[in-house]
């Protein structure tokens, strides 16, 4: 409604009422980007949507579409693998490496990772490294710097024991903004989502997209077994979690409702 009204009174003070408007969006952005474009068709007469994952929000016809609970981590598993063979399964051994570390040696860890003191919830430590993991695929532009590949380049098949660990926290560390002559305090280095959070989005206390996966964006996705962190989608469990976090109910065919559904 703001952007309607922001178009619809910046045309009429440029005296451009009958100039055409475009929305334009990526991955969430496209999303809006289509919603508005079928809600105020008189206001813009097109959207482009790029990578916008307007099926996910049908989970009605999912199957016909070929889309189930593991599509989403599957395709994070793909793009690691096509940027690197044995790219991904390297990965998997290294955060289990992290894993092992942070509960058997905090310091070796806090070491590796440049942490201003041992991880205090091993959990949210390596769900903070599984996060970045996750996200890069997401953000895989060669103005960004190319992650996927970054990461494949240096984490490497052939590293073991504390040089494949260093190598993780280089990559985590990177896409974290993180200087490296910087120590992160626990704050910092923690994900604090219930078993990671739900893959793509999830809920999470005091966080805008957090809200969002409790009103609008949460997925049924679920992580397969042998990835780098377990995880499995439990509706009534992430209803009460938004219902504690915000007094929200998650409605998984709200949108599918409203529109009908998307191809």
């Amino acid at each position: 409604a703001d952007y309607a009204l922001l178009l619809t009174s910046l045309k009429a003070q440029l005296h451009a009422a009958e100039s055409r408007v475009v929305a334009f969006g990526g991955s969430f952005g496209g999303t809006l980007a289509t919603l508005f474009r079928a809600k105020y068709p008189h206001v813009v007469v097109g959207a482009l949507a790029a990578s916008a994952p307007l099926g996910y929000y049908s989970p009605t016809y999912w199957k016909e579409r070929g889309v189930d609970e593991l599509t989403w981590f599957r395709t994070v598993e793909r793009v690691y693998t096509e940027a690197k063979e044995g790219c991904y399964e390297t990965l998997v051994r290294a955060v289990h490496l992290a894993n092992a570390t942070a509960r058997s040696d905090g310091r070796a860890a806090a070491a590796a990772f440049g942490l201003c003191s041992p991880p205090e919830d091993a959990d949210a430590f390596v769900f903070w490294v599984t996060e970045a993991l996750e996200s890069m695929p997401q953000i895989d532009y060669q103005d960004a710097g190319s992650p996927v590949n970054a990461t494949c380049e240096a984490v490497r098949r052939e590293l073991q024991g504390a040089e494949l660990l260093a190598a993780l926290a280089a990559v985590t560390r990177r896409y974290y903004g993180v200087a490296t002559d910087a120590c992160l305090p626990q704050t910092s280095a923690r994900n604090l989502q219930v078993a990671g959070g739900t893959p793509g989005d999830g809920p999470a206390p005091a966080s805008s997209w957090g809200y969002q996966s409790c009103s609008e964006t949460l997925h049924p996705f679920s992580i397969p077994p042998g990835s780098w962190r377990p995880y499995r989608f439990s509706l009534p469990a992430l209803t009460a979690l938004c219902r504690q976090y915000y007094n929200v109910t998650p409605d998984l065919h709200r949108l599918q409702r409203w529109s009908g559904g998307y191809a």
